[in-house]
């Protein structure tokens, strides 16, 4: 089996965690769930959103990834997002629809983690436009 076939077969979130555009773009043309998770339930567009990767971001949103999808402890791709100071990111997810207000299980939301960022005066901001 060559590196092109294994691509193939591998889901999409491995794929957006080494951040391999091509192989995640043609993984979702192949029918790959834009969905997909890992052993802890986080899914490929947070493991992009980490890496603020938004060509991966934009590819995933338009195969229909959910903006709101959580981990298994509830952690959203606007989290991962936030904690890293990615705003381009942040922006294109709140205009997705994600949530700025949803919580994960310790009670924290996008705005706790923009506690960490050097950027995260920007980053609380631009959650604070979208909190309707």
């Amino acid at each position: 089996m060559g590196a092109k076939d294994e691509k193939s077969g591998a889901k999409p979130v491995e794929l957006a965690k080494t951040g391999d555009a091509e192989g995640l773009k043609a993984r979702l043309q192949a029918g790959g769930p834009a969905d997909s998770s890992d052993r802890l339930g986080v899914t490929a567009l947070a493991h992009a959103a980490r890496r603020g990767d938004l060509a991966a971001i934009e590819l995933l949103l338009e195969h229909g990834a959910d903006p709101d999808k959580t981990s298994d402890s509830g952690n959203s791709p606007l989290m991962e997002a936030a904690a890293r100071g990615h705003a381009d990111v942040v922006k294109r997810l709140l205009a997705a629809g994600a949530d700025p207000k949803r919580k994960n299980k310790w009670g924290f939301d996008a705005q706790n983690w923009a506690d960490w960022p050097v950027n995260g005066a920007e980053i609380r901001a631009l959650l604070e436009q979208n909190e309707g």
